[in-house]
């Protein structure tokens, strides 16, 4: 997805929809709620926005596009498939928590996006990141670094969905970095499909 430059205007909107969209959701949010927090009246919002759907969409747009070019570096750079399930890992956890609340809409709203077709292109695009994690498994399997008969989809949903969670709960601190998280996720996951 290109990125459309962005305004100071537009970026004040971004950046005050995108907590209240990842606390109560898209749907219940509405654009009065964005124009208020964005301290803007609600037909500004229209000048920018045809609707709260294309703003949800231009944030998560972002953080898509992040995590598919992460995946892709990680994917790269690997020998094996566990080695890749590794990097799909720790890219996961550095995007994630650079974008947590576009994590969060995207988590509780992507489906919604994709009917409104926005951003566009957003079904394709996660959809190459799902099939990163399964790939990666998969040739796991086959190169013997990933447990033998390993259901990918199940391990790809429960490994996806415990790390995308970690944006609701963790802070990164000097005592608790990011790194840490990382290695201790890397440690759990590994545990349940190394070969």
């Amino acid at each position: 997805m290109s990125a459309r430059p962005v305004s100071a205007r537009r970026r004040q909107i971004l950046d005050a929809a995108a907590p209240l969209f990842a606390e109560h959701g898209v749907a219940a949010t509405s654009v009065r709620d964005i124009a208020s927090a964005a301290d803007l009246k609600s037909g500004s919002l229209y000048h920018q926005f045809a609707a709260k759907e294309e703003i949800a969409g231009e944030i998560v747009a972002a953080y898509v596009d992040e995590l598919a070019t992460a995946y892709d570096v990680e994917v790269a750079a690997a020998a094996t498939g566990a080695d890749r399930v590794v990097g799909l890992i720790r890219a996961s956890l550095r995007v994630m928590h650079r974008h947590p609340h576009a994590t969060q809409i995207y988590e509780r709203d992507a489906a919604l996006l994709r009917e409104a077709g926005t951003p566009p292109r957003l079904r394709e695009i996660t959809n190459g990141l799902q099939e990163s994690w399964l790939a990666s498994l998969r040739d796991g399997m086959a190169d013997g670094s990933v447990r033998a008969g390993l259901d990918v989809r199940v391990a790809f949903r429960l490994i996806r969905d415990g790390l995308w969670l970690t944006v609701r709960w963790y802070e990164p601190s000097e005592v608790y970095p990011l790194e840490r998280l990382e290695e201790e996720c890397i440690a759990l996951y590994l545990a349940g499909i190394r070969a």
